[in-house]
């Protein structure tokens, strides 16, 4: 906003007030549900700054929005062809101040204080940029216009449902895409035709972001693994790159993920996850790896008492502690009856006789792996053995 409120004043153009009304939902993104599985030779195609991309191609601004427009949006929103738009116009002056960078930084060492400082400049100017059509989509801007946010996800998903049915006639099968990225396989000698076709039919840009030996698809959106063709592994969404899951769950899944993209091997893999359900049995357990962290994000009478965290926050003031909005609080899961939120204490005042291990089995390390290893067949009740014992022996 302050970008945009400087850009005005530059152009001589009005800043409005900020509007006073209630929070209005929009439709955002594509997201395409992924083929659970695990799946090998997979190749990400992601779209340049798309939403930008689109933004201006279109004219999208708040001061071209009109019912005569030129342009028409599939959710049939207007926009004058000319004159350019305050909004496409502060984003090709963003694009244009991003590449002049990028160029200086060719000529730089990259370790130099100079370079570094115009790197940072180059990625805030990248999230500046990205962040506009999604800024009119917020009621709190002065420029808020919804109609600008709707229009450009819907031109976006367009793009998105036009290279999918391209994809698929050129050969290639879809396993998944996500706003703005398609992930394909069977792409051998497709790709480069594809690109163009994108470049030339869509007026867009695209290139290959990634190609992943194997990846790992769960059966909810936002959340797989996958690993490169340099053996770097990237796990998005999961439980293991999660703050409010206990350390030893994601360590648990991190692992599974590991030694499942590294050998494809479904019993290694359960094998890994064993580790875990073993170490919990004998206790061989640190009480760090069982807390669970959970950050309070608004003022504790705002929330409802059935929270665990919220439960041993409360419980903390109580003490005289002083808890507030941003802080994080630990809990472990205590032997007891009842729903969770009576169950729990701060992490500090827990000793290990009277943690429940159950919940730690069942809740947390458990339910980690099942979701990277129940698209592959494997059961839950599968973990649940080590040899011919049962867990619920050890409980």
């Amino acid at each position: 906003e302050n970008y945009l409120m400087y850009l005005a004043v530059r152009n001589s153009e009005l800043i409005p007030k900020k509007p006073e009304i209630s929070h209005v939902s929009y439709v955002g993104g594509l997201v395409k549900s992924p083929h659970p599985g695990l799946h090998k030779n997979v190749v990400v195609v992601d779209f340049r700054s798309m939403y930008p991309s689109l933004m201006i191609k279109y004219n999208i601004s708040f001061d071209t929005l009109s019912e005569d427009g030129e342009y028409v949006s599939p959710n049939n929103y207007r926009f004058r062809r000319e004159p350019e738009g305050f909004l496409p116009h502060a984003l090709k002056t963003l694009v244009s101040e991003r590449r002049q960078i990028q160029e200086r930084l060719k000529n730089l060492d990259l370790e130099s204080v100079e370079a570094k400082v115009l790197n940072a400049r180059q990625k805030a100017i990248k999230v500046i940029t990205n962040a506009v059509y999604g800024y009119t989509g917020w009621v709190g801007a002065r420029w808020y216009t919804r109609e600008v946010a709707e229009a450009t996800t819907s031109w976006g998903r367009q793009v998105i449902l036009e290279s999918i049915k391209k994809a698929e006639e050129l050969g290639m099968r879809v396993i998944y895409s996500d706003t703005d990225s398609l992930f394909l396989q069977d792409h051998a000698g497709k790709l480069e035709a594809f690109l163009k076709w994108i470049e030339d039919e869509l007026g867009l840009e695209a290139k290959v972001d990634k190609i992943y030996k194997r990846v790992i698809f769960t059966e909810a959106k936002k959340k797989y693994a996958g690993i490169t063709e340099d053996s770097r592994i990237d796990i998005v969404g999961l439980e293991a790159v999660r703050g409010d899951w206990s350390l030893i769950a994601r360590e648990a899944q991190k692992e599974t993920v590991k030694t499942l993209l590294e050998t494809a091997d479904v019993q290694e893999a359960l094998k890994a996850s064993r580790k875990y359900v073993k170490k919990l049995m004998n206790g061989d357990v640190e009480l760090r790896q069982l807390i669970i962290w959970k950050q309070i994000t608004r003022p504790l009478d705002e929330y409802e008492a059935t929270q665990p965290h919220i439960v041993v926050a409360r419980q903390l003031i109580q003490e005289g502690w002083r808890i507030q909005p941003g802080d994080k609080v630990g809990y472990i899961a205590v032997r007891g009856g009842g729903p969770l939120y009576r169950r729990v204490k701060v992490y500090f005042k827990v000793s290990k006789e009277e943690v429940d291990w159950e919940y730690y089995l069942d809740k947390q390390v458990i339910q980690a792996c099942i979701r990277i290893l129940e698209p592959l067949g494997v059961k839950p009740e599968e973990l649940k053995k080590i040899g011919e014992v049962s867990l619920t022996d050890f409980l």
